[in-house]
């Protein structure tokens, strides 16, 4: 379906515009199995590079992008226009009408509640392993990557039928957990085996957030939106894959 997407938006534009001259294709490091977490076959091979071969089976079967690189080969064939593949981390931006995956939502909710239940100045455990306390991951800022991307359509000579990387500076939990604790009034610690969990905790405490909503006459239905990807409320694996998605719209969140 992803592939058939595609194909007819690139054709439609083809035919419309005789001055199409590149195609930007953005996927992102679920090309090298971010998601198989405790499977994740390049572990070490990092940094990760654009030269690593595809994921095994079957998981490149239930991955679209591949199908959307060779795509864009066919295509291409012939055609003025030529293309490249973008491979972002977690994209750190703005979205207007929120986003399925939105874990910085589901952070600001729970550490707005945690402060107003708690107190301030309490303890906030970090809700992860201790893995994922230390791992250490890439985001990456929209500006970066708009700027990467503008750059490779207008330099074809140099970035036609390539894939690249775009990331932005490393970081830890264990180094941004208090940070961002601390601007909720609260102190971020370590992870503990009884560390609540973002979901579950909100759930238990429904009618004090209720009251927040009221009390400072909030928008209602941030908590149990269908926008939401529910998912991504639970606990976090040992993976830093999950983790480091919840920042994805913190920026937004604050501004």
């Amino acid at each position: 379906m992803n592939e058939e997407m595609l194909e007819r938006a690139v054709t439609a534009i083809d035919h419309l515009s005789s001055k199409l001259s590149y195609v930007l294709l953005p996927t992102g490091t679920k090309i090298y199995g971010c998601q198989m977490l405790d499977k994740f076959p390049f572990s070490n091979d990092l940094p990760l590079k654009e030269t690593l071969p595809p994921i095994p089976e079957p998981y490149i079967s239930q991955l679209f992008y591949y199908n959307q690189i060779d795509c864009l080969k066919r295509i291409s064939k012939g055609k003025k226009w030529s293309w490249c593949e973008v491979r972002p981390d977690n994209i750190i931006g703005f979205v207007p009408n929120n986003n399925a995956y939105n874990l910085g939502q589901t952070l600001a909710l729970y550490l707005s509640l945690y402060r107003a239940v708690e107190g301030e100045g309490a303890k906030c455990p970090f809700p992860g392993t201790q893995k994922s306390w230390v791992n250490r991951y890439n985001e990456s800022p929209q500006d970066m990557v708009a700027h990467f991307s503008i750059h490779a359509s207008l330099h074809p000579e140099k970035t036609a039928s390539q894939s690249f990387n775009v990331g932005g500076q490393e970081d830890t939990w264990s180094g941004k957990w208090p940070i961002i604790c601390d601007y909720f009034g609260l102190k971020g610690t370590g992870p503990e085996e009884s560390s609540p969990q973002p979901g579950t905790y909100i759930a238990a405490h429904r009618k004090e957030w209720d009251e927040l909503e009221k009390r400072h006459n909030l928008k209602k239905g941030s908590v149990d939106s269908d926008i939401s990807h529910p998912g991504f409320q639970v606990r976090p694996t040992s993976s830093c894959f999950v983790w480091k998605a919840w920042l994805m719209c913190f920026v937004s969140i604050l501004s």
